[in-house]
């Protein structure tokens, strides 16, 4: 299983920008055979940054759904009437599922993901997978609220993810606050400093709109 992510810095106008970013996300959902969800960032990116995400089964079932949306005249004028929204071109990224099951149905609008990143050390590879995958858990447990660890499969080589998903910000402060007054959490925590690059770990936080 993979997850499938867009991430784009929107300009301009946010609320006419973040309206085009609802509409070709409908469009996607009205001739996909995936689901796709748009997040927008709420901490630890610039301001205006949205993600499209979907969970598939296979990286050839991205190529697929590529393919049927480009065979449509109308896909590409929903994206070439955003040109002016964009600051950059959008990165795609997708992510290998370690821990975790994703959801029979997409979280509701409004829903918040805490997401980390961090590079593995070199010769760490298989004991940080093995610790990414237990303290996910671990996570999960502790706070009440799905849990993921995926591994980065393009970009910087040794990026892993984690990510939890709370059904509003009020949800996602309490699963925080009882992660961190975990003691076992807070001691599972040392072995950060041998087995991830220092400085590498960065965390986000993003709300869904549609």
């Amino acid at each position: 299983m993979y997850l499938f992510t867009r991430t784009a810095q929107l300009t301009g106008p946010l609320r006419e920008a973040f309206g085009w970013a609802a509409e070709i996300t409908a469009f996607v959902n009205g001739h996909g055979a995936s689901h796709v969800s748009l997040w927008s960032a709420t901490y630890g990116q610039p301001v205006g940054t949205v993600t499209w995400t979907t969970w598939v089964d296979s990286m050839a079932d991205i190529s697929t759904l590529f393919v049927a949306l480009e065979s449509h005249d109308d896909y590409h004028e929903v994206l070439a009437s955003g040109r002016d929204f964009l600051a950059a071109p959008a990165q795609d990224e997708i992510r290998q599922l370690v821990h975790g099951v994703p959801p029979e149905t997409p979280p509701p609008a409004g829903a918040v993901v805490v997401r980390t990143t961090a590079m593995v050390a070199n010769g760490q590879y298989v004991a940080a997978l093995g610790w990414g995958a237990d303290m996910a858990g671990h996570v999960e447990k502790v706070s009440g609220q799905p849990s993921f660890f995926l591994m980065d499969s393009f970009g910087g080589f040794g990026q892993v993810t984690w990510f939890s998903v709370s059904p509003d910000v009020a949800a996602a402060e309490a699963a925080n606050d009882a992660i961190n007054s975990d003691a076992d959490y807070l001691a599972r925590l040392s072995d950060v400093a041998t087995l991830f690059l220092p400085g590498s770990g960065h965390r986000a936080m993003a709300t869904k709109l549609v």
